[in-house]
């Protein structure tokens, strides 16, 4: 097989994966782990403080804003949506990832 694939849908030349070097997901996405953020105003949703819990789905906080929420079930088994950013808010920060997340840098 030849050493450069050619990609069916893009038409890009890309050189072979083999020696290139796999990165972990960061991030807020769905399957990440989160823990409460800067402006954290939920009381006890999370189960207090220094708790995880993982994100479900994105959703739209409002029309205007795509993908600006995150649905979050907490270890605790309680739910809810959560700003990602809208209005400047931090309420949410990533805290690990999945380790089958993985991406290749030169490949994006």
């Amino acid at each position: 097989m030849n050493s450069i694939l050619l990609c069916l849908l893009c038409r890009i030349l890309i050189d072979p994966r083999k020696k290139a070097k796999k990165l972990t997901v960061r991030g807020l996405y769905p399957g990440a782990k989160v823990a409460r953020g800067f402006d954290w105003n939920y009381g006890e949703q999370d189960a207090g403080e220094k708790k995880t819990g993982k994100i479900i789905e994105l959703r739209d906080w409002s029309k205007t804003n795509p993908r600006s929420a995150a649905y979050v079930v907490w270890d605790n088994n309680r739910e809810n949506l959560y700003r990602l950013g809208y209005d400047g808010m931090v309420i949410i920060l990533f805290q690990s990832t999945r380790k089958k997340n993985k991406y290749y840098l030169f490949s994006l």
